[in-house]
């Protein structure tokens, strides 16, 4: 949006306090400047009728956008656009790149690509460094991820990340639950403790329980543990193909039950782009990209009445937004005006070839959803109106700058 047209109003139906608001939202420059029920009469309009929710724009807290060696995959300038198709404008990228991000001179590289190229707010994980680079990686990493061949090291470096924040990929070969209660036992000094993708019912068990010890533990949920299990798609090697595994129906009701009531914390997609070469291989490597279905799915079933609607809108936004620290996630006078809106009357099938990413293919594929993001703002800015991107210079902050 030009600078000429950086005061407007969005007028409709909006996610606001918990609730759904009739109202206007005055937004100038970056910010979220005034809401009323009353329209402005100084600032253009937009207006949004029936059918469409006004919503905080989405953060991801899992993505892999790939680049460097892996640019056949994604870049970060594909992912993130196929963030914004999505109506997310913030996400954590993770460092199982390639190279992989276990030296501060690749996290500091990784920070100036994302600098350069990224269409969204970002933050980094950096895998475990050396013990002396660990300080100074603070200013570049959110965070440090621990994957399953980090975590037989995970002792050795607790002393030193025990007030960082700390996500695990919880895995012993097919075994989740056996290394949740490993990262559980370790970890019980750490301040803050996020388990990636948790996908069995007694994992969440355990880290309840854990909770109850006044631990700070982050759960993590995905469309693809949610919705689909073993059972669904036991013939097709590509959709089987995921880390963890998918799991089974139980566990899928399992994950439903604890959104609802307020066990889950973060719905994230584990945006994990392949070629549909690789995808449709013998040996197909594991993940699927998600960023431009997981709002339409999941609102999908909060509107089926399957879903808590507040909960589900809490987990992709005000959710991560308190847990980064940053001032999103929420419509509130003084925030980032970072917003989305989505139209619960459009039905549509998911249909990957039509995806922004690189990755065309989904386990979701055929799938009939509703609340396909229209319009998404970030900071501001205007970047995204049905299917058209109006921006094509990058200008992203890192979270250390959304404070």
């Amino acid at each position: 949006m030009s600078k000429e047209n950086n005061r407007y109003q969005l007028i409709g139906k909006v996610f606001l306090e918990n609730d759904f608001v009739e109202c206007a939202i005055l937004i100038e420059d970056e910010r979220i400047k005034k809401i009323s029920k009353i329209e402005f009469n100084d600032a253009k309009p937009i207006r949004f009728g029936s059918g469409y929710l006004i919503l905080p724009a989405g953060i991801d807290l899992h993505v892999h956008f790939r680049d460097w060696l892996q640019s056949y995959k994604e870049t970060i300038e594909s992912g993130s656009k196929s963030a914004i198709a999505g109506g997310i404008t913030t996400v954590l990228d993770m460092p199982n790149t390639n190279p992989p991000i276990n030296k501060l001179e690749l996290l500091k590289k990784r920070f100036e690509d994302f600098k350069k190229k990224s269409f969204v707010d970002f933050g980094l994980h950096s895998k475990p460094l050396d013990f002396k680079e660990i300080e100074e990686a603070r200013i570049f990493a959110f965070g440090f991820k621990f994957y399953e061949e980090d975590l037989h090291s995970l002792p050795d470096y607790v002393s030193y990340l025990k007030k960082d924040r700390l996500v695990f990929h919880a895995q012993f070969g097919q075994d989740e639950v056996s290394a949740v209660e490993f990262v559980l036992n370790c970890t019980n000094e750490c301040e803050n403790v996020r388990i990636a993708h948790v996908s069995r019912k007694e994992s969440i068990r355990l880290i309840n329980r854990a909770r109850k010890q006044n631990r700070r533990i982050y759960i993590e949920v995905t469309p693809h543990h949610t919705f689909l299990s073993r059972e669904d798609v036991k013939n097709d090697k590509a959709i089987l193909s995921v880390r963890p595994p998918l799991s089974t129906r139980e566990d899928n009701i399992a994950i439903i039950q604890s959104i609802n009531n307020g066990d889950i914390d973060f719905i994230a997609t584990d945006h994990a782009p392949h070629s549909i070469e690789e995808k449709l291989s013998e040996n197909p490597p594991p993940g699927y990209p998600s960023l431009e279905i997981v709002i339409p799915i999941f609102l999908t079933y909060a509107l089926k009445g399957i879903l808590d609607i507040r909960k589900i809108i809490a987990c992709f936004t005000s959710n991560p937004a308190n847990y980064l620290k940053i001032n999103k996630g929420v419509i509130k006078e003084g925030y980032y005006a970072d917003i989305t809106v989505v139209d619960t009357n459009n039905f549509f099938k998911i249909d990957p070839t039509k995806f922004i990413t690189m990755a065309k293919f989904s386990p979701f594929t055929g799938w009939e959803v509703c609340c396909k993001p229209v319009m998404t703002i970030l900071r501001g800015n205007i970047v995204y109106v049905n299917g058209d991107f109006l921006t094509n210079e990058p200008n992203p902050k890192s979270v250390f700058e959304l404070a």
